[in-house]
């Protein structure tokens, strides 16, 4: 994680051999070109999604197994490893664009901001041109920017090595891939989007209730309030987490009537910054009881 919050996740070894998130969505793009045809039945098609999702998983799975094994067996791999892991992190590209963003708010330039909404996967293409909209897609972005970005990939490298951290991201390449393609692909895409809910639901609420402790030890967010709209979420607890910790509701409205704007986006970019600390803690107290465990 320090490696990836200097560098990025742009390893000079990936300007050499193509990114591993590339080589994933390249996949995904050709499975579904040979299978999702319009001329077959929904049924057949929905099976057809099925059987990518399986395979395409395994298959990620099963390469993070063999380079684990590599790593092991060949001196100095490891780094390669590294750079890998290194590559599905970020929490560096969140970052800097909820700040740009902040910042863009802050000169007026809305146009700006919203272009910068792209980079969070903030469905852009939906938010108003105006303050407060673009604003709130910020604050929520670098929730959910939090989840997929930090805290999945490193909690499932940590439990399950580098074959859990590629399945998850497998599925994620999948439910972006498939399950936003469209209605003509709805159906093919539909196993991606219920295989990638159910696989992100353990670490996409565990990093609302981080996001709720980290609003604890910034000035001025509501931990209490987080944590409430955290636990009555039924999917989004970590965007739920950082509106309720700005004091934000649906309407990106404060409980006074007011709009956020660039104050806000800075103020949920120190608490995206805090819960990337408190990630750190997260992992080692899971390495903890893994080693404890182990002894016992």
């Amino acid at each position: 994680m320090a490696v990836e919050a200097v560098f990025g996740d742009r390893a000079i070894l990936f300007s050499v051999l193509p990114h591993p998130k590339a080589v994933i969505g390249r996949l995904i793009r050709v499975g579904a070109a040979k299978l999702d045809r319009p001329r077959r039945s929904l049924a057949d098609r929905r099976v057809r999604g099925g059987m990518m999702v399986a395979v395409m998983v395994a298959g990620a799975a099963l390469a993070g197994v063999a380079v684990t094994f590599a790593s092991h067996a060949v001196p100095h791999l490891w780094l390669f490893e590294a750079m890998v892991v290194a590559a599905f992190l970020g929490q560096r590209r969140v970052y800097r664009a909820v700040g740009e963003i902040g910042r863009a708010l802050g000169k007026g330039q809305i146009d700006v901001a919203r272009r910068g909404l792209a980079t969070l996967d903030a469905g852009a293409e939906n938010v108003r041109l105006e303050p407060a909209p673009v604003a709130g897609a910020a604050v929520r972005g670098a929730g959910a920017g939090f989840a997929t970005g930090v805290l999945a990939p490193v909690v499932w490298y940590a439990l399950t090595g580098l074959p859990g951290l590629l399945a998850y991201q497998a599925a994620a390449g999948l439910d972006a891939g498939l399950g936003r393609s469209g209605p003509k692909s709805r159906a093919f895409g539909r196993a991606a989007v219920v295989f990638f809910g159910w696989f992100s639901a353990p670490t996409t609420c565990l990093a609302g209730f981080v996001v709720a402790a980290a609003a604890a030890f910034v000035p001025a967010a509501r931990p209490a309030r987080a944590l409430r709209m955290a636990a009555a979420a039924r999917r989004s607890w970590p965007e739920a987490a950082m509106v309720g910790a700005l004091g934000l509701a649906a309407d990106d409205r404060f409980a006074t009537g007011a709009r956020p704007g660039a104050p806000q986006v800075r103020q949920a970019l120190s608490i995206y910054a805090v819960a990337c600390l408190m990630a750190v803690g997260v992992v080692a107290g899971m390495l903890w009881l893994t080693l404890a465990s182990g002894r016992s």
